[in-house]
């Protein structure tokens, strides 16, 4: 029986993505990406031993005028998901986007893989996986990179995404197992800590919900193991976190629902989900059901901004199945949300787990990730950027950053 929370990634691309993009209205776009600063390796790819795990990527498509991918380099996980439960070979690698040569690269510990790098305080870091007999997972932050002494961190019940916070703390989404009904039921909670501390709980999914738990989807019916319990019904499956100043950003992706928590861990909003405090700017409700999810449907996020974000959202629940890329805009105050753009798979496919997306000054960055593809489209739905990972292997959420 699979782990609840194994990641397990299936993706694809290809196509004219012409006819699968809607012209995107006028917004705000972040003027920076949230991970940018550190200094990057030198393109002498002799100077940096790479473990031969480390795919190189394919450029097979280029427009120099138009990307803005290129000439920068792309830090990411690679792995085969797939293979989870058989050890997999999984790798980080930082990548010229335009040669696709790796340029530093590290070989994670057999059977553990990641799937949410990022950078902090002049050095890479990224989370490490491993499943577990009993269906639960073993989780640490591991920073690394050229010239940097490596480290690594156990965190208490993790899983997902770890980042670091504006006083100096970490934040972790964290697994929170309770018995319910006659059975058990495993939320999320968000945990605190100064790195080799005691951590300590900012916010519990399940309080927040006062133990009312009613299903809204499929996947709360479906149970499984999880820490040698049976039957174990995952709620919520958070999966994304992205700092905003005091702010932390939570979204759960079984309910639909981007939570804003205050640094005291109260809820600031709710955005989606059965109780959202927002509308579509015309008044209508953003959801109604699993079946009509309104902007995301069991997404994932990696890039937001002050009333803004873009999403992969994989689609679980739409029909016609269909993956795809939104970005939003709302207006707290009003309580509105308007849908800015939307870029739907370019062969009208449904990407079961994972995928992400960063906007750019213009374009967006798009990983697909179960076929190993990233992409960068315009808002007019050109790809102007394609690479694909040789040998074939699934990159994980990634960060884009400067020479």
């Amino acid at each position: 029986m699979v782990t609840l929370c194994a990641v397990t990634l299936l993706a694809a691309c290809g196509g004219d993505p012409s006819e699968h993009s809607r012209p995107r209205a006028e917004s705000e776009t972040p003027s920076t990406q949230p991970d940018s600063g550190l200094t990057t390796p030198s393109t002498d790819t002799g100077q940096w031993p790479i473990p031969e795990r480390v795919p190189r990527l394919v450029v097979d498509v280029m427009d120099p005028d138009r990307s803005e991918v290129a000439g920068r380099q792309l830090y990411a996980g690679y792995t085969n998901f797939l293979s989870v439960h058989n050890a997999p070979e999984a790798s980080v690698a930082i990548h010229d986007t335009t040669s696709g040569t790796a340029i530093w690269g590290e070989a994670l510990p057999d059977g553990e893989i990641t799937v949410s790098p990022f950078v902090h305080d002049g050095a890479w870091w990224y989370d490490r996986y491993g499943l577990t007999a009993d269906g639960s997972l073993t989780h640490h932050l591991q920073r690394t990179g050229p010239g940097i002494e490596r480290a690594e961190w156990p965190l208490d019940d993790a899983h997902h995404a770890a980042r670091p916070l504006t006083d100096g703390q970490f934040a972790w989404l964290a697994h929170d197992l309770r018995e319910w009904r006659a059975s058990w039921v495993l939320t999320d909670r968000l945990r605190v800590a100064e790195l080799g501390s005691p951590s300590a709980v900012r916010f519990s999914l399940f309080d927040h919900l006062g133990g009312t738990l009613v299903p809204r989807c499929s996947h709360h019916t479906t149970p499984g193991p999880y820490d040698g319990k049976w039957p174990v019904f995952q709620w919520s499956h958070s999966n994304s976190l992205v700092v905003l100043g005091s702010r932390t950003l939570v979204y759960v992706r079984w309910l639909d629902t981007l939570l804003a928590l205050e640094a005291d861990g109260s809820v600031a909003w709710e955005l989606g989900g059965p109780d959202s405090d927002f509308t579509w700017d015309d008044g209508s409700p953003l959801w109604t059901s699993a079946e009509d999810p309104g902007p995301t449907s069991h997404a994932h996020l990696s890039h937001a901004w002050d009333g803004g974000a873009v999403f992969f959202d994989n689609g679980d629940h739409r029909s016609p199945r269909v993956s795809s890329v939104v970005e939003l805009a709302w207006d707290e105050a009003a309580g509105t949300v308007s849908e800015v753009w939307r870029y739907e798979h370019p062969e009208g496919r449904y990407l079961s787990v994972l995928g992400d997306v960063r906007k750019l000054e213009r374009n967006y960055l798009i990983a697909w990730t179960g076929d190993g593809v990233l992409s960068e489209v315009t808002p007019e739905g050109e790809e102007v950027w394609r690479a694909t990972t040789d040998p074939p292997l699934q990159v994980s959420r990634f960060v884009l950053l400067d020479p």
